[in-house]
């Protein structure tokens, strides 16, 4: 299983669409951003742990 890196934007489509793909086997995001970005981090993890990836801040 791979690890996948993004950087926390204004667009959590482009950073999810990769992890979320079926040819790429990933089981952990590391994501970089800011504390005022925790929002928006708490929310990909909500979306991404249903399928069994593993958030990281």
């Amino acid at each position: 299983m791979a690890i996948h890196v993004g950087i926390i934007d204004s667009d959590p489509v482009r950073l999810v669409t990769p992890v979320l793909h079926q040819q790429l086997p990933v089981s952990k995001l590391i994501l970089i951003g800011t504390l005022e970005q925790d929002l928006e981090f708490e929310r990909l993890t909500r979306v991404l742990a249903p399928k069994g990836i593993e958030c990281a801040l």
